[in-house]
């Protein structure tokens, strides 16, 4: 078993190493994306509140908004923070997840956020290797979302074949494996660093590429959903729409979905989904696709998770070079042996 175990673990390493180390690098440079756009656009994160000031009505912020947008523009929905200083987002159809910023008590459009191509250009190529699809919300595939996905899936693989390999038989074993020794040469220092970082970051790393394929395939997000809500999506839509109201705007409805019926209509204030959230809901919110966020990016405990995910992508970044140098050196030492 341990023979078959290292055989599926070094040649999907050798396969999938390349792309593994790529989503891993770029991972770990999207974990604090939110904290560094916020930062760079202070002024929509925080405005300042006149005094005695209130927000609109639903129906009057989404009727100042639908005022100052484009012909053919929609809104697909607006978020509202309960928190004051913050600004209100407007989903608009076709825009992805780039919200714009709107005052809440005065209904101005402030902007969308400046700054963001660089992260749209890296999350486009931790997701789909830039090859983006027609429609990603939908399903539609393409080469890299593919890809990535299969890649996703050997890693966990690859991390599940290396707890087996990793499992120590005695105590003392236990130990060795989990230090690095500095002193009996580079070689020996190489593997040290692949078998105790990898074990260190392994619960993390596989939270991520277990998580990771549910934005590459429908049966394997619909597997997921079965998995881990058995039936709670399905209460947790009801008392959105109780919500909200039943007219395909509630939020737990994906945005083209959103898109396609207001496109089918003119769209009236009334009709517009307003989302009212308070504290951190903004960014944790509730539902399968919020749960599983968390889990990939490291969201369920504040900074300390996001911080922790960093180091755990940047180690992931680092494990298929030094897996490549042993398999390397294996290599040549077979060689010379032959």
């Amino acid at each position: 078993m341990r023979k078959t175990f290292l055989t599926i673990h070094r040649w999907l390493g050798i396969v999938f190493g390349i792309l593994i180390s790529l989503v891993c690098l770029t991972g770990a440079v999207l974990v604090f994306q939110t904290e560094i756009l916020q930062m760079l656009n202070s002024n929509l994160y925080n405005m300042e509140v006149p005094a005695d000031a209130k927000h609109l009505s639903d129906t009057e912020l989404a009727a100042r908004v639908l005022e100052q947008l484009d012909d053919g523009q929609m809104i697909t929905f607006i978020q509202v923070s309960d928190e004051p200083g913050v600004a209100a987002q407007a989903n608009i159809a076709g825009m992805g997840q780039k919200n714009l910023f709107v005052n809440p008590y005065t209904g101005d459009v402030l902007g969308y956020p400046k700054y963001t191509e660089f992260f749209d250009t890296v999350k486009s190529l931790h997701r789909w290797l830039l090859n983006k699809p027609e429609n990603h919300q939908q399903g539609t595939l393409s080469p890299g979302r593919v890809i990535i996905g299969i890649t996703a899936i050997a890693m966990s693989l690859i991390l599940l074949t290396g707890i087996w390999l990793w499992w120590p038989k005695s105590r003392k074993l236990l130990k060795n494996r989990l230090k690095v020794s500095t002193s009996k040469g580079f070689r020996r220092f190489v593997y040290d660093s692949h078998v105790s970082l990898g074990i260190y970051a392994v619960v993390f790393l596989l939270l991520m590429s277990l998580t990771g394929p549910t934005w590459s395939f429908g049966w394997y997000k619909t597997a997921a959903q079965t998995v881990l809500l058995q039936g709670e999506e399905e209460r947790l839509d009801s008392h959105q729409r109780g919500k909200h109201g039943d007219q395909g705007q509630h939020p737990m409805m994906t945005r083209q979905e959103k898109g396609d019926r207001q496109q089918s209509q003119v769209q009236r204030p009334e009709d517009v989904g307003v989302m009212h959230l308070s504290g951190n809901q903004q960014q944790h919110g509730g539902g399968f696709h919020m749960l599983i966020s968390s889990l990939h990016m490291g969201r369920w405990a504040g900074w300390l998770s996001k911080l922790i995910y960093l180091l755990a992508a940047l180690i992931g970044a680092i494990l298929p070079w030094s897996g490549y140098y042993m398999w390397w050196k294996r290599t040549r030492t077979i060689k010379k042996e032959a």
